[in-house]
């Protein structure tokens, strides 16, 4: 079995998507659907 640890800001690994748009979390990653979101209410 092939064990892989979670990424972090310095090392690559396993990283969990959010759509979420009002997370200040650096444990996810945004997914396209929130950072399109972002981009649309900025422009608004």
């Amino acid at each position: 079995m092939i064990s892989l640890e979670d990424a972090s800001l310095t090392k690559k690994g396993i990283v969990k998507l959010s759509s979420a748009t009002d997370s200040d979390s650096e444990a996810l990653a945004a997914t396209p659907k929130a950072v399109k979101a972002v981009m649309i209410e900025v422009q608004t």
